[in-house]
């Protein structure tokens, strides 16, 4: 999944364009390389026009375990920006992560 990564630096470097604090650039950049290794480790690899609601699920799913609630909505927030990001390059038609609370 390449394309991943260099959508994910297309991506921070519009975060960062934004003038968003450093600290902010950094820790979404880090949650989404997390999700990144966590879809690339998925047995068949899924495409990034496949990700799915349900992909998405299980993702915060397992990375929520014994964390506090803030965390896992910063996660569910950084998230839905690179949905966002991913809708507008015309790779997803939806967001799915725009419905989930």
């Amino acid at each position: 999944m390449r394309r991943w990564d260099r959508l994910l630096d297309s991506y921070i470097e519009e975060y960062r364009a934004r003038g968003v604090s450093t600290e902010s650039v950094a820790m979404n950049a880090a949650r989404l390389e997390r999700w990144g290794r966590w879809l690339k480790q998925r047995r068949p690899r899924v495409g990034i026009e496949r990700i799915d609601a349900d992909l998405i699920t299980r993702y915060i799913d397992s990375c929520s375990s014994f964390r506090a609630k803030a965390t896992v909505y910063g996660t569910l927030s950084t998230m839905r920006g690179f949905g966002d990001y991913l809708v507008r390059q015309g790779l997803w038609t939806i967001n799915p992560l725009r419905w989930m609370k």
